[in-house]
């Protein structure tokens, strides 16, 4: 199956990576990232397992490396991508 967050090995989909870039924008300017995850999970049932594995505390960091790698995504290009 192919990797939907991928065009090719180095390169990610512009619209997804434009609506990645939205969230981590989001992430840094919010005061309260765990809301931000909550009003997501609302809009999308796909982040559910998200939410609740920071709800249970798990590291952020860890939980989104983990994510990444499950999915075939270096988390370092992924960041570099985000960040333009």
């Amino acid at each position: 199956m192919a990797n939907p967050f991928r065009t090719s090995p180095t390169q990610y989909s512009i619209s997804n990576m434009n609506n990645y870039r939205q969230i981590y924008q989001s992430l840094v300017n919010n005061k309260n990232p765990m809301q931000l995850f909550e009003q997501l999970a609302k809009n999308n049932p796909q982040y559910n397992n998200i939410l609740n594995a920071l709800r249970s505390g798990q590291n952020p960091q860890v939980l989104f490396e983990t994510l990444c790698r499950q999915k075939g995504i270096d988390p370092q290009e992924f960041i570099k991508q985000i960040q333009g």
